[in-house]
């Protein structure tokens, strides 16, 4: 006989196609994903769950988690539902640690006195945000260990609008090297026609002209912290330097010019607003130049074909000294070397590996991340949460999605230390979530009540 958790894979893997068509899009005007509401939700499910996990943050991971949402409620387990709301990731990171269930009611992401059960970032979290975790919650009494794992790997693409030409190197696009990017988005190059730009159109028919403006993220978002690590890397000051700034790896790139950048820049709020910005706004055939994620680019395959969505450029890796394009093969292979935790390791910081400037591939990569609580109230949301996330990082059909949106996997040595250390009861050095010698609504001896 098929046992349970056979027979959920088997049925998962069936389902990946319409897990991929639900998730092949995204729309600005419907930032919210509410499984546990069908009325407000994008399936029709015939009643609400029972039980519903909130989350919130990313608008990079956001066509991710919900399609993995849909799949789960739809298939897997239709006693709890997972509502996931795209609001960035600064205010993902700031919902789940402050626990204010007030703050983003206007776009429903809980009901009145809910709280989210995960905030979802592409920031890692500083040394502040872990350290003050034990004094939020009374020397972690309350909620255990802070919880932070990567669930997928990103680059960060530039975009441009091209209205002639396909998305690579061969048809058309533009790359830059890192000089080149340090040089744009630091306000020291402003016009297409600068010396420094020289190269950067592959095939004369596109070169831009006139102004340059940058598009950049106005919220706090893991989309510009992945892009600044970088640049924090690569860009130098001073009389032969190739910026006029020193940057430093920030959620919010207007705070890299002290909240003001240049005049030729232009801000834009959330990943579909620098799609939007970059596509309909510029004063060059070709449009303007922003920096964003696969998903709501050209380069990732479920938007091939589609209109709205902004071509890519190819950026130099400075190591090795080749021009790369933002594919998920690229991406994967950039990030395949990193080190992961040990058994045991409940260090939040050492599951989430930086790669600000990998020697070989794409070289503006990085990890989108959730944080959780090792304990909740409430052993049903605790538990559910542990399933959820269990089928995420197991389950085949999730690489075929991730590539699909023009991510890629967790390399397998990462992905397994996560599932190992944190979602597999009685894990080395009691570091899973709910492991009941640590959770008291986990049924063990453990102390602490949970979030």
């Amino acid at each position: 006989m098929m046992s349970r958790g056979t027979m959920k894979r088997t049925l998962l893997s069936a389902c990946a196609a319409a897990a991929l068509a639900v998730g092949a899009g995204h729309s600005a005007s419907a930032a919210v994903n509410t499984i546990c509401n069908p009325a407000e939700g994008t399936i029709n499910y015939p009643s609400a769950p029972p039980l519903c996990l909130y989350g919130g943050g990313s608008s990079l991971a956001a066509v991710v988690y919900q399609a993995q949402a849909e799949a789960h409620f739809g298939v897997t387990d239709p006693t709890f539902g997972t509502n996931y709301t795209s609001i960035g990731s600064g205010a993902g990171q700031n919902l789940f640690f402050t626990e204010n269930p007030g703050t983003y009611d206007a776009n429903h992401i809980t009901p009145s006195g809910v709280t989210i059960a995960f905030g979802a970032s592409d920031a890692t979290l500083s040394s502040t945000q872990i350290s003050n975790w034990a004094i939020l919650t009374d020397g972690q009494t309350v909620s255990g260990n802070l919880i932070q794992v990567p669930t997928f790997g990103t680059p960060i693409a530039i975009v441009f609008k091209l209205t002639h030409g396909a998305n690579s190197q061969a048809e058309g696009g533009l790359q830059f090297t890192d000089a080149q990017l340090c040089g744009v988005f630091s306000g020291k190059i402003t016009s297409w026609q600068d010396s420094l730009l020289a190269g950067v159109a592959v095939s004369p028919s596109v070169v831009p002209t006139g102004t340059i403006h940058p598009v950049y993220r106005i919220d706090g978002s893991g989309t510009s912290f992945l892009f600044t690590q970088h640049l924090q890397q690569v860009c130098t000051t001073g009389p032969s330097g190739n910026s006029n700034i020193a940057f430093t790896a920030n959620t919010s790139f207007a705070s890299e010019f002290g909240g003001t950048p240049p005049t030729n820049f232009v801000g834009a709020t959330n990943s579909s607003g620098i799609q939007t910005t970059v596509q309909t706004s510029g004063n060059t055939a070709n449009g303007d130049l922003g920096y964003l994620s696969p998903d709501y680019t050209l380069i990732a395959p479920a938007n091939s074909g589609r209109p709205g969505y902004p071509a890519v450029a190819a950026v130099e890796n400075g190591n090795d000294s080749t021009y790369y394009l933002p594919t998920s093969l690229n991406t994967q292979k950039a990030l395949a070397n990193v080190t992961p935790p040990a058994a045991g390791d409940a260090n939040p910081a050492d599951y989430v590996p930086a790669v600000p400037n990998p020697p070989h591939y794409y070289p503006i990569v990085g990890f989108t991340t959730v944080d959780m609580a090792q304990c909740y109230k409430d052993a049903n949301t605790g538990f559910s949460l542990v399933e959820y996330w269990q089928d995420f990082y197991s389950l085949p059909y999730m690489a075929n999605l991730l590539t699909q949106h023009g991510f890629s996997a967790l390399p397998n040595n990462l992905n397994n230390a996560v599932y190992n250390n944190l979602l597999t009861a009685g894990a080395t050095g009691n570091t899973d979530i709910m492991e009941p010698n640590v959770c008291a609504t986990a049924g063990g001896t453990g102390t602490v009540a949970g979030r």
